[in-house]
């Protein structure tokens, strides 16, 4: 019969495969500390001698400090790489150590049939082959128990990308580095979590198997970006065109700047200084670079997003190089087969400086659109922008006119102040917001809604007669801002629609109606300083934006469409990008422009990462287009380090 080979007692290696097997030591304390980092429970039921003779580890748990110059282990050494299990608590250490095995003896002598002779003395205990095997027993009970609790925890995971991931690692813990195969999803998942801590990940390599950090470098630098139009991306479009139909071909061109962090680095692959205005085939300039402006198309029929384009510059991209960007990025699309419908963006000057100047050019008459070669592209203010923006407006003036009627600001401050306890939702931050909170636009849309309209009318009731009519107009107006937010943004999600007008526009919906009704209500808005107007330019924009809803609705119909999306008319798509690169950056800072180009790699390599559940924004239901995977991994799916 052969000899049981022995194995380690934390990752079960047996002897022909590692070459150090360190037995557990003699001494109660330092005995003790082993099982303490160890962590198997089972173990603690075992005596000080049955551990010693029975139960090891292997080198590779402990530190190079461990070792003295000859390769040996040092007397105090205690096993700390690669624990499977944690560490045990000092209630669960009290068990230890067990009292040995007791054996019993048979010292009486007696007759035996018919010859007197003595029966010899005989210790009965259990064989040592027998207690090995119950020992390894409770060890795998142990282990079973382990694995079923970390399954549980892999399965509860929200994102596919590291659950597959930590699942390949749990796989590969027992391999040697050579033998690790990673897939090209463990290879992005790890490129995620290096980029976003550097340090962490070279932590982390020590204690489970991740793949080398040249290897995911290696696979980073093969990813060529620049700034400009990415001809790349163009040319997959072409390609992926030819399969779809023109409905799945019908997209928006949306565009806005992320900021960054001015900061001088010196690109070694590319053997230039970044941090410059870099405008791509357009130049670059001594001017230093504080934004990034993105060009993303989406699309109306198909839930697709895709990243065009991208510049560096200094505060704003200028309204006449912002033009001509614009132009070529529309151009460049309709080359590929996709057709731009429709451009979104903000209301700053920059912007409408730019579409002014694309109308000039082509001489059209229509405020809501302009023509770029032979197609009409009509123009879309990003809806939540222009809601905020008139929250803005409401705030500072104070007094809002609309359809005859006046809503004072001064109401619904009145209403926080003797309701504040019963609304959990709404703060400070709705009604005297400091300027980052102006820019939030949760704020404007929780306070200026159908909610928050019913309770002022409810608290009207309250109020002698001429305070009464003044929160009846109030909730009113409130109640007729929340409606058209309603029709002109509408829903995230099916678990978000509401009856009749936040849903998507279609044939049985009244959408068309109601934007038409609106456009004429928006003309009566007036805000008030001393009883006098002021003039605003985000009710014209809204006009504008009603009229090119219309318009973009009727030539879909055409195209055989029987629902619009409109959450595909407004820069949500874009700004969860942003989130997701300030995300995968993993600093509270502004990123650089070396750390926005690594991000932008990374983010479209692992597809922009999942949600975030904590964040206050909410889920992208837009899918990226292209991901360039068969680039980089070719057809396998796998890759050898």
């Amino acid at each position: 019969m052969d000899t049981p080979s022995r194995t380690c007692a934390v990752c079960c290696m047996n002897e022909t495969e590692v070459g150090l097997l360190a037995g557990f030591p003699s001494d109660e304390s330092r005995c003790r500390e082993w099982l303490k980092v160890i962590g198997n429970e089972k173990l603690v039921h075992l005596s000080i001698d049955g551990l010693n003779k029975t139960f090891f580890v292997c080198g590779d748990h402990f530190e190079k400090a461990d070792y003295d110059k000859d390769g040996n282990l040092v007397e105090k050494c205690v096993p700390k790489l690669k624990m499977n299990f944690p560490h045990l608590t000092a209630n669960q250490l009290n068990m230890f150590p067990a009292a040995p095995t007791r054996k019993t003896g048979i010292n009486q002598t007696r007759n035996c049939f018919d010859y007197n002779k003595s029966i010899f003395n005989i210790d009965i205990g259990p064989s040592q082959v027998v207690e090995d095997l119950v020992n390894k027993l409770k060890i795998t009970e142990c282990t079973l128990e382990s694995l079923k609790t970390s399954v549980q925890l892999v399965k509860s995971m929200r994102s596919s990308a590291l659950r597959e991931s930590v699942a390949e690692t749990m796989r590969k813990q027992n391999k040697k580095p050579k033998q690790h195969n990673w897939t090209k999803n463990n290879k992005i998942a790890a490129l995620t979590v290096y980029k976003q801590s550097p340090k962490e990940y070279k932590y982390l390599t020590k204690v489970m198997p991740l793949p080398c950090i040249k290897s995911l470098q290696d696979m980073l630098n093969k990813l060529q970006m620049d700034t400009g139009i990415d001809h790349n991306v163009l040319h997959h479009l072409k390609i992926l065109s030819s399969n779809k139909s023109m409905k799945n071909r019908m997209c928006v061109l949306a565009f806005d700047e992320m900021p960054l962090r001015p900061y001088f680095e010196y690109n070694e692959l590319e053997d230039k200084i970044e941090g410059f205005e870099d405008l791509g085939p357009l130049g670059r300039s001594q001017k230093i670079a504080d934004c990034a402006g993105v060009f993303m198309i989406q699309g109306l029929n198909e839930k697709f997003k895709q990243p065009i384009a991208y510049y560096f510059v200094e505060d704003t991209i200028s309204s006449e190089t912002l033009a001509v960007i614009i132009k070529e990025v529309i151009k460049a699309v309709n080359n590929t087969g996709y057709k731009i419908l429709a451009i979104v963006c903000d209301q700053k000057p920059a912007n409408m400086q730019a579409i002014a100047i694309l109308q000039e050019q082509c001489g059209t008459e229509s405020k809501n659109c302009f023509m770029v070669d032979k197609d009409k592209v009509f123009i879309v203010y990003d809806v939540p922008y222009l809601f905020k923006e008139l929250r803005n407006e409401f705030l500072e003036k104070g007094k809002m006119t609309m359809n005859g009627m006046t809503a004072r600001w001064t109401n619904i401050e009145e209403f926080l102040q003797e309701n504040e306890l019963y609304l959990h939702k709404i703060s400070s931050a709705h009604v005297t917001p400091t300027d980052d909170e102006k820019l939030t636009i949760r704020y404007a849309a929780e306070l200026l809604s159908h909610t928050i309209s019913g309770m002022l009318k409810l608290m009207s009731c309250a109020k002698e007669e001429f305070d009464c009519d003044d929160f009846i107009e109030t909730a009113t107006i409130v109640d007729e801002l929340d409606q058209l937010f309603d029709y002109t943004n509408g829903a995230s999600n099916k678990e978000k629609i509401k009856k009749a007008q936040r849903k998507p526009c279609s044939f049985k919906s009244n959408h068309v109606a109601m934007w038409r009704q609106y456009q004429e209500t928006l003309t009566t808005v007036e805000f008030l300083v001393d009883g006098l107007p002021t003039p605003n330019t985000c009710v014209e924009g809204y006009i504008l934006t009603l009229t090119s809803l219309e318009d973009i609705w009727r030539e879909l119909v055409k195209l055989g469409f029987k629902l619009l999306d409109l959450r595909t008319l407004n820069l949500d798509a874009l700004q969860n990008l942003f989130a997701s690169l300030h995300q995968i950056c993993g600093t509270d800072t502004l990123p650089t422009i070396t750390e926005f180009t690594y991000a932008m790699k990374i983010g479209v390599l692992s597809e922009f990462s999942p949600h975030n559940p904590a964040s206050h924004r909410e889920e992208d239901q837009h899918h990226l287009l292209i991901n360039f995977h068969h680039c980089l991994f070719g057809a396998e799916d796998s890759s050898t380090e």
